[in-house]
């Protein structure tokens, strides 16, 4: 029987030196070299050992051997998909790279995305849009405008806009470009608002989710009163949550329990271990603030770290959403396969300090439970201390059309990824 070691890389953005498992070894030759990629993966990274079977060639292909394991998070997928798994793992986007908001003159542009197709063509922010392809926006749904912006890479779509008290045409070629994740917005005089969407190292700033939200922080140094968004935000990197996480919590906070496969690279094997994560130094100045945490079913992963670790170590923090979480605390690790497929294997868990866990589609349950609809509202009501009415204001209906605006169809997973010394780096 000939004896085969699989050699592989882990890719996640970069192509990381060496193989963290190259201590596997798998005797047989009578399977393909994507099979035994398949076996070797497994047989190094995944967590719940006693789940994995005797013979795993038993089974007609990997993605048969994955979906056997009976662990939601495990999968094999095949070339095509982990493309799109791959392109999911930054911002890119493709359109114009505007925010904007309605006005009684038309749609007024709050922002334009560095490097996008409305920058390169001339588009800026306070420009109010008019018409689209000559015809008129002014008092245009939302939704029919986005109809008229809408089309394939290449496509050419002209806006007139008013600058100032002057108007001019500017054609914009639609195309693609790295959007922000992070977006603030002001609600009151004394409270900002920051919506964040993902945990990526690779957004539209150097330095990703962490760096947005840093500059996030500092433009709303000006409010007493912070809500967070993070409904709908179905995780991102371990690394850039860990950075998140210490500019709003003192150094030397416990963030949560692990239990993980981890390599040691001097003795070449893998083994599982339990430690305390913690953040090592404060990055931030952030601990004055009042906060309110708002999540949704759709919230998961590193997002329900970061709400669980915060909760944990902050005074005056509230949460409010209109159900529990996801309730997902395990992380995988990302590997490339030899013909472009890729393993994606749960390698980790992880529980709250204190509190109860909540894996298992289980959740994190809200301080306060508020309808969606409502919760913008509720929010800013609740940090003036006063009762309002359950309505849709003004800020609930503009917050709504950024989120609307911002956020892609994703795959809720949770990703994490070690470089050759064993290093922890994404969680998605």
């Amino acid at each position: 029987m000939l004896k085969k070691k699989i050699v592989c890389s882990v890719l996640l953005l970069v192509v990381l030196s060496g193989c963290p498992y190259f201590g596997v070894e798998v005797n047989d030759g009578e399977h393909s070299d994507q099979f035994r990629f398949a076996v070797a993966a497994l047989d190094a990274w995944f967590l719940y050992r006693d789940k994995l079977p005797n013979n795993p060639y038993r089974y007609s292909d990997p993605i048969v051997l994955y979906e056997a394991l009976d662990e939601p998070h495990t999968n094999f997928f095949s070339p095509d998909f982990t493309k799109f798994i791959l392109r999911s793992l930054s911002t890119v986007t493709a359109g114009v790279g505007i925010r904007i908001d309605s006005t009684a003159s038309g749609y007024l542009i709050r922002e334009v995305f560095q490097s996008s197709p409305g920058e390169s063509a001339g588009l800026k922010k306070q420009d109010t849009i008019t018409a689209v392809d000559q015809e008129s926006v002014i008092g245009l749904t939302y939704e029919a405008l986005t109809r008229l912006i809408r089309g394939d890479v290449g496509t050419e779509v002209e806006f007139r806009v008013r600058r100032d008290t002057n108007y001019l045409n500017v054609t914009v070629v639609l195309d693609e470009y790295m959007s922000p994740s992070v977006f603030t917005d002001s609600l009151s005089e004394y409270t900002g608002y920051l919506l964040l969407t993902t945990f990526l190292s690779s957004t539209n700033v150097d330095g990703g989710t962490s760096e947005e939200f840093r500059n996030a922080l500092q433009a709303l140094s000006w409010a007493e009163n912070v809500i967070v968004d993070l409904r709908g935000n179905g995780g991102g990197e371990l690394s850039q949550v860990y950075d998140i996480i210490s500019q709003m919590v003192p150094a030397r906070t416990a963030i949560a329990n692990i239990r993980e496969r981890y390599y040691d690279r001097d003795r070449e094997i893998f083994s599982t271990v339990n430690y305390l994560w913690e953040t090592e130094t404060f990055q931030g100045d952030f601990l004055s603030a009042n906060l309110v945490l708002l999540f949704n079913r759709k919230t998961a992963s590193a997002s329900e770290l970061m709400i669980t670790a915060i909760k944990g170590a902050v005074d005056r923090v509230v949460t409010m959403g209109d159900s529990n979480s996801y309730g997902k605390a395990r992380g995988q690790v990302l590997l490339l396969g030899p013909d472009s497929s890729m393993a994606r294997i749960t390698k980790m868990e992880f529980a709250p300090v204190t509190g109860p866990g909540y894996d298992n589609r289980i959740g994190i349950a809200p301080d306060i439970v508020v309808e969606d609809d409502d919760v913008i509202s509720y929010a800013v009501g609740f940090f003036q201390d006063t009762v309002i009415a359950k309505k849709r204001t003004e800020n609930s209906i503009r917050i709504d059309r950024l989120r609307k605006q911002v956020y892609r169809h994703r795959i809720p997973m949770a990703v994490t990824v070690e470089n050759g010394d064993g290093e922890l780096l994404r969680d998605h």
